[in-house]
């Protein structure tokens, strides 16, 4: 089964629209480039969403996320913010700000002071300016970092990198299975890429799998750290699969074998 590899998730708004935000300025805060992310609702959240032993949010489909995004809103259910509460007591990383009172008249007042009790529970003394991280039981809070600085601050490694020129242009998506990583990777760009990329997977033997083709080209390989280092070469506008196979000793130093002219047209 192919599982998404993700990092952020953000949760979307309880108001009017509860959509992903693809107007205006877009996602909000900004995700930070070579990670990809998901939204998630109230319902899911409150229902479905645990931390498990690796401090991670999971859901029972295997989906799993190191970073709860909130919405740029002062305003939460307190059965929300409870459940909050206890996510990043077991290990959850949140960002966003300090909700100060519900969106409902439901419980009204009852339930803004509720809000307020449980916000002060999470974020403490911080105010997003000067004091801007607290660690909660096994987890933390951030108010008032980019996202950026959050993953780097918890040492979480960006999933795709690569060598950017002057037009080059790289759309991607990252899946696993029990055997493998597998990456689909697009030259968006009107000019070919040639450069390296590095993906973060553990996995020998990369390969470059053609869809239009069916044709498999070995890439070869370096290690570094959790990830991989390979050399790719797309077409103007092509994509591909890279495929890294775990349990496959990565190949060094691999060259295309030499190239014979047959004829010339």
């Amino acid at each position: 089964q192919l599982q998404p590899d993700l990092e952020e998730d953000f949760l979307l708004n309880e108001g009017a629209p509860s959509t992903p935000p693809i107007w205006a300025s877009g996602t909000q805060p900004t995700p930070p480039e070579g990670f990809d992310y998901d939204f998630i609702n109230a319902d899911v959240l409150l229902n479905r969403m645990t931390v498990n032993a690796e401090g991670r949010l999971a859901l029972p489909d295997g989906l799993s996320y190191r970073v709860l995004v909130l919405p740029e809103t002062d305003r939460m259910r307190p059965e929300l913010l409870k459940k909050i509460g206890e996510l990043v007591r077991g290990g959850a990383i949140v960002v966003g700000r300090r909700p100060l009172r519900s969106p409902s008249l439901a419980g009204y007042p009852r339930a803004d002071a509720e809000v307020h009790a449980l916000a002060e529970e999470i974020w403490g003394d911080l105010d997003g300016a000067s004091r801007t991280i607290r660690r909660v039981g096994k987890g933390a809070v951030y108010w008032g970092w980019p996202l950026e600085r959050v993953m780097a601050q918890e040492k979480i490694t960006k999933d795709f990198e690569y060598s950017r020129g002057l037009g080059n242009e790289l759309a991607w998506l990252h899946r696993r299975t029990a055997e493998a990583d597998i990456y689909y990777v697009a030259n968006v760009a009107d000019t070919p890429f040639d450069g390296s990329v590095r993906l973060r997977a553990k996995g020998g033997d990369p390969r470059l799998w053609h869809p239009d083709t069916a044709a498999i080209e070995p890439l070869g390989g370096a290690p570094a750290g959790e990830s991989t280092d390979v050399v790719l070469h797309l077409a103007e506008r092509e994509a591909g699969f890279v495929v890294l196979r775990r349990g496959v000793e990565t190949s060094r130093g691999w060259a295309p074998p030499p190239q014979e002219v047959l004829a010339e047209i």
